[in-house]
């Protein structure tokens, strides 16, 4: 059964940081955190990971790194000549410098995924909750809350990182969490 307080107390001393009640510092210990040390390093764990993938399905496909400050987000992520670095990853907590990203797993991985998500949505439609679910995917997480605001988007301004969110046209305050605007 989840429990936040364990779940956030185990985090922190893997991280060794304090949690804010940011998602991102609230993940599963089955997603392995690495601390970033450029874009050598970054690239270099995710072979490692994508390697253990291919031997134990049960691994996850995601991967925190932390340590990752905004500098090195506006250089090594935005500002990348790569375009595989620049949509790699998925989101970006400010406040707790953690970068998530969300591996890519073989074809019929990612089928079988996508198939029990749109029977999840389906099997969710006669309780009224498919509306709910499907605008899950598009929001994000703003302010100091972990609830999604989905009335709330991110500024992707070109090639810089922000991190603050518009409501109404009017800028909030810094978003802890800062999603990939290159994903789609």
């Amino acid at each position: 059964m989840y429990n936040p307080a364990t779940m956030s107390l185990n985090i922190e001393l893997d991280l060794g940081t304090e949690t804010s009640g940011s998602f991102l510092s609230d993940l599963g210990s089955s997603i392995r955190s690495y601390p970033y040390k450029g874009v050598k390093q970054f690239l270099g764990t995710l072979e490692m990971e994508l390697r253990r993938q291919e031997e134990d399905f049960d691994v996850s496909e995601c991967v925190l790194f932390t340590g990752v400050n905004k500098q090195a987000v506006n250089r090594d992520f935005l500002n990348s000549d790569d375009q595989i670095i620049q949509r790699c990853w998925n989101f970006y907590d400010c406040p707790q410098n953690l970068i998530l990203i969300k591996m890519r797993v073989s074809r019929a991985h990612e089928i079988a995924t996508q198939q029990f998500e749109r029977q999840s949505f389906k099997s969710l439609g006669p309780m009224g909750l498919d509306d709910v679910s499907s605008n899950f995917r598009i929001c994000h997480f703003c302010g100091k809350t972990t609830a999604p605001q989905s009335n709330l988007t991110v500024n992707s301004s070109p090639r810089d990182f922000r991190g603050a969110a518009q409501n109404d046209g009017h800028r909030s305050s810094l978003s802890p969490v800062f999603q990939n605007p290159r994903q789609s």
